[in-house]
């Protein structure tokens, strides 16, 4: 879902809402989401302000040597499948994982623990340009109560 609101001072903001396909869709599946999603955001404007939140169950990995501009040193886990494909989307749009960017306890930043390992995952992002980034004062995780 794709939506653009007037700022105050005649500023715009388009916020994009995505959820990712879970890990077990077919690999042509979860390539459909993420071109389609790359086509919203080449649509975009490039003068408003971009806000991309969503579950997209992509797990953003510590190392942000690799994915310079695109994560920040606070990032949590392991790197999956979904997570190159959206650190890959990323990097083509100059966008930035805001959840990445900010030290906090790791409580604030993750929001699904995993069944059997018990491992806590940072799913959910927000995600702005680069340009952008500060504008951003903070991004935080709140669990729901089934947390």
């Amino acid at each position: 879902m794709s939506l653009t609101v007037k700022l105050e001072d005649g500023h715009m903001a388009n916020l994009i809402s995505a959820y990712a396909p879970t890990l077990p869709t077919p690999d042509d599946a979860k390539d459909e989401f993420y071109n389609q999603l790359d086509q919203i955001i080449s649509r975009t404007r490039r003068k408003p302000k971009l806000i991309m939140m969503g579950d997209f169950i992509a797990r953003v990995r510590c190392d942000h040597q690799a994915w310079e501009k695109v994560i920040g040193r606070h990032g949590i886990g392991k790197e999956n499948s979904n997570s190159t494909r959206l650190l890959s989307l990323c990097t083509a749009h100059k966008l930035v994982i805001t959840n990445t960017m900010f030290q906090q306890r790791d409580s604030r930043k993750v929001s699904w623990m995993h069944p059997r390992s018990r491992h806590w995952n940072l799913l959910d992002c927000v995600i702005v340009r680069q340009r952008d980034i500060a504008d951003v004062n903070l991004t935080r995780s709140l669990r729901g109560s089934t947390c």
